[in-house]
């Protein structure tokens, strides 16, 4: 996430969720952290520096074929004071990414494709979002 109000998304060039919008993700290996893996994937396939803040929530999906257990970690881009974060410009193992506002979630996944995992994603971390506003009782 950067600037509180966009998210990363990629489109993978492979696997089950081919093509459509996905949240960055990558296998752990054997004695390696979340949090390492975490920035191990983004800074592999995108070329982005990122410092995970906090492990979120799992996320699970279970079919035929594609059984996978996500660990969601919020990590921001590790950028100088004043830049824009910078993509690589070759992103590995996904034919595209961009930041997108997290406003216009909803829209891609209607008229674009997201992928199931992400969008169960998006709805926990959209959960997660209100159980953290203020709850001072009044109405702004």
């Amino acid at each position: 996430m950067k600037d509180r109000a966009h998210v990363l998304l990629v489109r993978p060039k492979e696997g089950p969720d081919a093509g459509l919008w996905s949240i960055p993700g990558e296998l752990v290996n054997d004695g390696e952290s979340v949090r390492d893996c975490a920035i191990r994937g983004v800074k592999d396939n995108l070329g982005l520096d990122t410092d995970p803040k906090m492990t979120l929530f799992i996320c699970e999906r279970v079919q035929l074929e594609d059984h996978r257990i996500g660990v969601f970690v919020l990590s921001e881009p590790v950028v100088e004071l004043g830049k824009e974060p910078q993509l690589s410009g070759s992103y590995g193992k996904y034919e595209e990414a961009e930041w997108v506002d997290v406003r216009t979630l909803g829209e891609i996944q209607r008229t674009q494709g997201m992928s199931e995992f992400a969008a169960d994603a998006f709805f926990k971390f959209s959960n997660f979002l209100k159980s953290q506003a203020p709850t001072s009782g009044r109405v702004n």
